[in-house]
This record gives structure tokens, C-alpha cells and sequence, in this order.
């Protein structure tokens, strides 16, 4: 009698036990499930969340009539296949921010950037190629790159990237030879932090940044030019034109040019106006020939040289947002990018622009308060909500 009962105990025990390791397995499913789930929506959507809708686009490229790529903060990628009229989100492999962005075709290209890694002092970069026109980015490169500003490539080997200078990249200036699978530092040391650069090879070349820094590289090494002080003005473009003159713009309206790939350095046969040096930054130049086109912070005018800077005329863009970088594939077609996703787009020479996506966009307010607790939450809310700001 008394056995009845602690035989029934010992068999759901039994059944407890053997059941276990079923549960368990069920369980290890559910967390491999959850943990398979996409970690950002680019990976399951090729819709941008608002955050990368009006990320700000720091690089702009286009190839031909028909195609074009923006790069910028947030890993976002913005492709056309209609020479700028409509803008499609491409997928990154990244979340990081873009700052460069190089194709040789419409079908093989880099992009390059970096951030600052959580939790930690110290900031790494990132190359990315692609070999569809952008339908897919594969990451290249050691893990240890810093941060990237600036990729150019002039085959499907031969590369060049400026970067952050760090104990083992002293100089910010590599090179490759075998498509981005390895680096190779160029002699020499960075004094500031390069933040522009243009090659018309690997072994000619030009780097400039912050504190007025800049130097030319050649034969594999950055040397400096101390005998051109910039002063302290951060200098944010550098760009060749196909016969090798150069242009150098940055902070106070600074415009330069050099007939000699930056031996030397002067300023343009016609000066901007001298009032642009209270409150213009250059931050972009680019040039088609003769044909000369600048803009920065603020973006509401491009300035436009039709004979290679001897006389300058102001084009509204109607938009007043800074332009971050502009770049033209013919003398009429172009494109500029800038904060909040800008994009505009010219089919004259920049004499009307056209904004293709995120045109009116602007920050309604900004608010320092010493605590969280009294942010004023409500008129946020009113002019983001109700009024469309961003």
C-alpha cells in the first residue's frame, strides 16, 4: 500500500528529468531564433529609418549621365541610376560614418570612413568594395585601419587612402597595391590630422587638415610645406584638375591654386570677395577644365569660375544648408551634398539647382539645458511634430 505512492513520486520524476533536456532544446532554439533576428533594419529593409533619412552626407560622386553615389554619417548610401533626378537608400554593411567615396565604372567602386569605438579612446576605420554598382559592399582591409577621410583608386589594384595618424600609421597616407587586402604606410609624419587630400597617382599627390597643415607626397612620402603658412585656418578641400593644376580651399574663404601640383601656392587670378572671409567656410571644390565650382558653410550660393578663377559669379541654390561636398561629371551635370540627407542636382552648370531629396530641411532649434529633467520636451515636440522641422 505504502509503495503505490513513492512509485508514482519516482515516475514523474522520471518524466521531469526526461523531458529536461527537451525543454532545453526548445529554449536553445527560441535564443538562437531571437539572437538570428537583423540587428538594423538595413539588413532586412532597404527602407531607411528616419535617423538615416536625414543622416548628413559627407561625399558625392557621379559617373557618366546616369550614375551617382552619396556617402555619409550612419552607414547610409544613396545610389541614382537617372543622373540625379531620383535617389534610392542602398544597404551598408555598416553603421559607422562614411566620408569618401571612389569609382572607377559604374559597377566598381570604394567607400571609406570610420567612428569611434564605444566604450573605448580610440577610433577605427573602414574601405568597403563593391563590384555591382553598389548592390553589394564587402569589407576590405586589415581591422586595424584608423579612421578614413579620404579612398581614391586608380585601377583595380592601385590604391591610396588618407586616414587619421596613429603610432603604427604615423604619416595618415597609405598605399596598396593588391586592391585594399593590405596597406603600406608612406614615409614621414602627420603634424595635424589630414582631413582633405587629391592624387593624380600613388606617387603624386597632395594632403591637407587642421591648423592650416598641409603637405605634398610623392615618391611615397608626405613632405610638408612650412614655408607656405596657412595659419591656423583648417583647410577641408583639396582637388587636381586632368592637367594637373591644383585648388586648395578652407576656413575664412581661403582659396588657393598651384600650377606646380602644389609646389607652390597662390591666390587665383580673381579673388573672392573679401567679405566672405567673416563668415564662409570652403569645404568643397571641384573643377571641369576651366571651370571652377565652390561652396561650403553656408550653402546658399556656389561660386562659379568659367576661366580658371580669374573672375567669380555667386548661384543660389535656394537652400542654405552647408554643402559638404560637390562634384560635376560634365560641365553641366552636378551634384551637391550636404546636412539632413541634401541632395541637389544641376543640369547648367549649377546656374539652377534642384533639390532631389530632403530640400527645406533645417534644424528648428537647438537647447542647452543643465539636466535632462528640464528639457523642454513640449516645444520640441510642437515645432518637430507639428511644424516639420527636423
Amino acid at each position: 500500500m505504502t509503495g503505490g505512492p513513492v512509485m508514482e513520486d519516482e515516475m514523474r520524476r522520471a518524466r521531469c528529468v526526461a523531458l529536461l533536456p527537451v525543454c532545453l532544446i526548445l529554449l536553445s532554439r527560441v535564443i538562437c531564433a531571437q539572437t538570428s533576428l537583423p540587428l538594423s533594419p538595413r539588413t532586412a529593409s532597404a527602407q531607411p529609418t528616419p535617423e538615416e533619412d536625414d543622416a548628413t552626407l559627407h561625399d558625392v560622386q557621379l559617373i557618366g549621365e546616369r550614375f551617382g553615389w552619396a556617402v555619409g554619417d550612419r552607414g547610409v548610401i544613396w545610389t541614382t541610376t537617372d543622373g540625379g533626378r531620383n535617389w534610392s537608400y542602398s544597404k551598408s554593411p555598416v553603421a559607422c560614418s562614411l566620408r569618401s567615396v571612389c569609382f572607377l565604372t559604374d559597377r566598381i567602386g570604394w567607400i571609406a570612413g570610420g567612428a569611434i569605438a564605444p566604450h573605448a579612446r580610440h577610433d577605427y576605420g573602414v574601405v568597403l568594395a563593391t563590384q555591382d554598382g553598389g548592390e553589394t559592399w564587402n569589407s576590405i582591409g586589415p581591422a586595424t585601419l584608423p579612421f578614413v577621410h579620404h579612398v581614391q583608386f586608380f585601377d583595380l589594384d592601385r590604391g591610396v587612402c588618407v586616414c587619421e595618424p596613429t603610432a603604427r600609421r604615423p604619416s595618415g597616407v597609405l598605399f596598396t597595391e593588391d586592391g585594399g587586402k593590405t596597406w603600406t604606410n608612406a614615409e614621414g609624419a602627420a603634424p595635424a590630422g589630414w582631413r582633405s587630400a587629391a592624387f593624380l597617382d600613388t606617387s603624386t599627390g597632395y594632403v591637407a587638415g587642421l591648423r592650416g597643415e598641409h603637405a605634398g607626397v610623392s615618391a611615397g612620402t608626405v613632405r610638408p610645406r612650412p614655408q607656405q603658412n596657412m595659419g591656423l585656418a583648417g583647410i577641408h578641400a583639396v582637388e587636381f584638375d586632368s592637367s594637373g593644376r591644383a585648388w586648395m580651399g578652407g576656413e575664412g574663404a581661403l582659396l588657393l591654386t598651384s600650377e606646380t601640383a602644389g609646389a607652390s601656392w597662390e591666390d587665383p587670378p580673381g579673388v573672392l570677395p573679401i567679405e566672405l572671409r567673416e563668415f564662409f567656410d570652403i569645404r568643397t571644390v571641384a573643377v571641369h577644365g576651366d571651370l571652377v565650382w565652390v561652396a561650403g558653410s553656408p550653402g546658399g550660393v556656389v561660386w562659379h569660375s568659367l576661366d580658371a578663377g580669374r573672375s567669380w559669379e555667386p548661384l543660389p541654390t535656394g537652400d542654405p544648408n552647408a554643402i559638404s561636398a560637390i562634384d560635376f561629371s560634365t560641365p553641366q551635370r552636378g551634384c551637391a551634398v550636404g546636412p539632413f540627407g541634401k541632395i541637389l542636382v544641376t543640369d547648367d552648370g549649377g546656374y539652377r539647382w534642384t533639390a532631389a531629396r530632403a530640400g527645406g530641411r533645417r534644424a528648428a532649434r537647438l537647447a542647452l539645458t543643465p539636466q535632462a529633467s528640464r528639457a523642454p520636451l513640449q516645444l520640441w515636440m510642437q515645432t518637430s511634430g507639428e511644424q516639420g522641422y527636423r
